[in-house]
């Protein structure tokens, strides 16, 4: 039985791209930065970074209705939504995964607004009428999944 052989036109290019690769890997591991805060789910909010590039997420109900917004800036929306009766607070916890959502963003800025809908009945309402006013008035771009039959 015959030994098998290296096959040097497979075995060079492999061993060329690792050693190319190798110190992009290295680099690339050295220069993530440090998130502190990531690995516990820490609900005391001293414990927070105090990053105003953070989102921040908003738990807002009025009646039987709930919804949470995340966002970096609460002028863009907070006085839309309280208008209409809701009561919003600052909120420490994740917002559970669910599609009844929608998004907004200005033009030429960083400024992503999203709103969930969390609790009772009116929703697709409720969250077309904010989005209609939301591009309407703040001139946003506002994007839902039109996939997700909620929204159909």
């Amino acid at each position: 039985m015959e030994k098998p052989r290296l096959n040097l036109k497979i075995f060079i290019p492999v061993l060329l791209s690792i050693f190319t690769a190798l110190p992009s890997l290295i680099l690339a591991q050295e220069t993530l930065p440090n998130q502190p805060g990531l690995e516990d789910n820490s609900t005391n909010i001293d414990d927070l970074s105090n990053d105003p590039q953070q989102l921040k997420i908003w738990r807002c109900s009025q009646e039987e209705q709930v919804i949470a917004v995340e966002a970096k800036d609460n002028s863009i929306w907070q006085e839309m939504i309280e208008k209409g009766g809701w009561q919003c607070l600052e909120a420490l916890s994740a917002i559970p995964g669910g599609d009844r959502k929608f998004s907004c963003e200005p033009q030429n800025t960083l400024g992503l607004v999203t709103v969930f809908w969390l609790e009772g009945k009116g929703a697709k309402q409720q969250m077309s009428s904010w989005m209609t006013e939301l591009e309407n008035q703040k001139g946003m771009t506002c994007t839902k999944d039109e996939t997700n039959p909620f929204w159909q």
